[in-house]
């Protein structure tokens, strides 16, 4: 019963976020757009966190098997020293641009990954920590 009320708080307190989400496209290829929103960007000495979405043209589902999504929005902690960045939650989407339905989610903090340079990584992190 406690994880049902977790989980639902969790959907009102980001469905109430989203609406105030303002996406700022900081990356592209022909099949994916990397955004960031810039009011949700929070500095902490070397640290800022920040959520950011990978908005795909077609359907994948190559994740999560059965499951189809189109967006994938992360709520992402950059280490600008050491230039590194760590997701804390992601959120799919089954629609473009977060739009549709949540077909799934994890709010489980990853591990640090180190950025590649010429990377979406690189650019998000130079980004946020600028």
């Amino acid at each position: 019963m406690h994880e049902i009320k977790r989980v639902a708080l969790i959907v009102l307190l980001f469905t109430s976020y989203d609406a105030m989400a303002e996406w700022i496209e900081v990356a592209g290829t022909y099949d994916v757009r990397t955004y960031i929103d810039y009011n949700s960007v929070r500095k902490e000495a070397d640290f800022v966190r920040a959520w950011e979405m990978r908005s795909y043209m077609k359907p994948k589902a190559d994740l999560i098997p059965g499951v189809a999504y189109q967006s994938v929005k992360y709520l992402s902690t950059y280490d600008c020293k050491e230039e590194r960045i760590r997701m804390i939650s992601m959120i799919f989407h089954s629609e473009s641009m977060g739009k549709g339905e949540i077909v799934w989610s994890t709010h489980t903090p990853g591990h640090w990954i180190y950025v590649s340079p010429n990377s979406v990584g690189k650019e998000m992190l130079d980004t946020v920590c600028k």
